[in-house]
């Protein structure tokens, strides 16, 4: 579930809001950062227009652009790095890092951008690219959206004639020794191999683990490994398929995220599948409450993790994998629960993982995950805050100064 907005909830000093600040509503966001309390929220949903320029192959969207709204204008030989979900907000996860399942293959969704259009706070209008305001275009590529308000992006675009994708369902039983597969199956994946995973509530009712595998570039290992995943003990392969990147997201499936009315959603990042992690996913999908928690696992490995600190301000560069604990619920009762499993679970996997959180997801209360996540980047990052935003008319929880 990626933050979608641009610019979050006015910070609070003490008990008064500092200024007047603007938040570029997107949209969606398990926390409300997508509006702000004391100040303005610019709503850019309308601003959604898509350009597709074969030629250069880029991709130019408008500040309010969902994915969807990109994917429904590319040809489908052409492939952007998107999100997992077609309903996010294409600029807040790209100024925020943006995980896909395209990463390991051409990096974050960050790493993709040319060129943006901000709004500063004095109402001049700037270009951000490699030529013009580098150190605000080095900013934007994964430090968050708290400098002004892009209103349009220009992303590249990779040649993908086709991609390979599946849907693999394992029983609850099988998570651990699955999941222990699938840390050797991605310690030997060539970039074009990626796998989504998670710890879920079935549609049979049971709990269960599931792998998306996506084959974007056909090799010998690549095809070898996803057979494997298909065929690993007690799979059942519900959908596999050849087709073009634009066709593998099931808009229909995204819509269960949405069905719950509460959320609490926070992140951490996990080198590798070890024993002791795997137990904490697992024993921790075993006691979910409602079939609103669920642990989702993004892989990290390939080009993404090529990427140097000084073309992107993602500071995040090693193999990993990014665990989002999610808690949904609807009644109070089922809260109370899956509040405690939450809090249960994030304090267990903490013991376990790096330094900080991916900043698209954590909540106002973990402000100082943020903080510890950008230390390689922070002292730059706050060099171009206070260069193009001096009076922090714009504030966002993903950058954290």
């Amino acid at each position: 579930m990626p933050d979608c907005r641009q610019c979050a909830a006015g910070r609070q000093v003490g008990n008064r809001i500092r200024g007047t600040h603007f938040g570029a509503w997107g949209g969606r966001h398990w926390a409300g950062f997508a509006v702000v309390q004391g100040g303005v929220v610019l709503n850019l949903r309308p601003m959604s227009r898509v350009h597709v320029d074969r030629e250069s192959r880029t991709v130019t969207l408008g500040g309010g652009s969902l994915i969807n709204d990109v994917l429904l204008e590319l040809p489908d030989d052409l492939a952007s790095v998107t999100g997992a979900e077609s309903s996010v907000g294409y600029t807040g996860l790209t100024l925020g890092g943006g995980y896909g399942p395209l990463n390991s293959r051409f990096g974050l969704a960050c790493d993709t951008m040319r060129s943006a259009q901000v709004v500063l706070a004095d109402g001049n209008v700037v270009t951000a690219s490699a030529q013009d305001n580098p150190d605000l275009f080095w900013a934007l590529r994964g430090g968050g959206g708290n400098y002004g308000v892009v209103t349009s992006m220009e992303l590249e675009l990779f040649s993908v004639p086709t991609v390979q994708s599946a849907t693999i369902l394992f029983p609850q039983s099988s998570a651990a020794t699955t999941l222990s597969h699938l840390q050797e199956i991605t310690e030997a994946s060539p970039d074009g191999l990626s796998v989504l995973s998670g710890l879920v509530t079935l549609h049979s009712g049971q709990k269960g683990l599931f792998l998306q595998p996506l084959l974007s570039e056909k090799s010998e290992i690549g095809e070898r490994l996803f057979e494997k995943l298909c065929n690993l003990p007690n799979s059942k392969v519900v959908a596999r398929r050849w087709s073009p990147y634009n066709q593998i997201f099931d808009r229909e499936a995204e819509k269960a995220w949405s069905a719950n009315e509460n959320y609490r959603v926070s992140a951490r990042f996990c080198e590798v599948l070890n024993g002791a992690v795997v137990d904490v996913l697992t024993r921790g999908a075993e006691r979910a409450p409602t079939p609103g928690c669920v642990l989702l696992l993004h892989d990290f490995h390939g080009q993404a993790s090529r990427i140097q600190l000084e073309s992107s301000a993602y500071p995040l560069r090693k193999n990993h994998y990014l665990v989002e604990v999610i808690a949904g619920w609807d009644s109070v009762e089922d809260g109370v629960a899956a509040g405690e499993w939450f809090d249960q679970v994030l304090e267990e996997l903490s013991q376990l993982s790096l330094s900080g959180g991916y900043p698209n997801v954590l909540g106002p209360a973990e402000q100082k995950r943020t903080y510890d996540f950008y230390e390689p980047s922070r002292t730059r990052l706050r060099a171009v805050k206070n260069k193009f935003d001096p009076h922090d008319v714009f504030s966002s929880n993903v950058c954290q100064l």
